[in-house]
């Protein structure tokens, strides 16, 4: 059940950031992250039925960061759902947010 929750999730933040899921869920030794959008690597947390609240761990965003430098990306993102996948919220570091508002802000 998890596994398909997962993949549900995973398959909507690809399809909604126009991304693409990586091989086993970025298992691979070349391949990291759930989704790729670009130059940005996004790790897809879920659960599996609906909740109103969800821990983020910090090895999580640690092992996160090593994996898009590794990979030569510039962004990361976890992708965190309280749906069981239908909705994602994401948590992104200090640098995103600010590239983020300079876009927005057409700075």
């Amino acid at each position: 059940m998890n596994k398909v929750v997962s993949n549900k999730q995973e398959s909507n933040v690809a399809k909604a950031l126009g991304g693409r899921k990586t091989a086993a869920s970025g298992a691979t030794p070349f391949s990291k992250g759930d989704v790729i959008v670009g130059n940005c690597i996004i790790e897809c947390k879920t659960k599996t039925k609906e909740v109103n609240s969800f821990s983020v761990h910090k090895s999580w965003i640690k092992e996160l960061n090593e994996e898009k430098i590794g990979m030569g990306k510039s962004l990361s993102a976890l992708a965190i759902s309280f749906d069981a996948g239908d909705t994602s919220y994401y948590v992104i570091d200090e640098n995103a947010m600010k590239l983020l508002l300079e876009v927005v802000n057409g700075v």
